[in-house]
C-alpha cells in the first residue's frame, strides 16, 4: 500500500524535509508521523497548507487511512 500521508506531504510540500522546515519541526518528527503516529501531525494543523475544505478533507483522509493501515499491520 502506498503511504497516503506521505503522498499528501509530497504533493503539498514537495518533501518531508520541506514540510518540517515550513512548520518548525525536525525531519525525524515528520518521519515518525509517516511511519508510526499519523495523528501527531494534528497538533500542527494551524500551520499546515490547508486553503479550503477540500484540502482539509484530503489531509484528514490521508491521516485516517495511514492510521488504519498501521493498526492493521500491528495486528498481523
Amino acid at each position: 500500500m502506498d503511504n497516503p500521508l506521505k503522498k499528501w506531504i509530497v504533493h503539498t510540500y514537495g518533501s518531508q524535509r520541506l514540510l518540517a522546515e515550513d512548520i518548525g519541526v525536525t525531519s525525524m518528527t515528520v518521519t515518525n508521523w509517516v511511519t508510526k503516529n499519523p495523528e501527531g501531525i494534528l497538533k500542527h494543523l494551524s500551520k499546515l497548507r490547508l486553503a479550503n475544505a477540500d484540502d482539509m478533507m484530503e489531509f484528514m483522509t490521508a491521516v485516517a487511512k495511514q492510521k488504519s493501515y498501521l493498526l492493521a499491520e500491528a495486528r498481523r
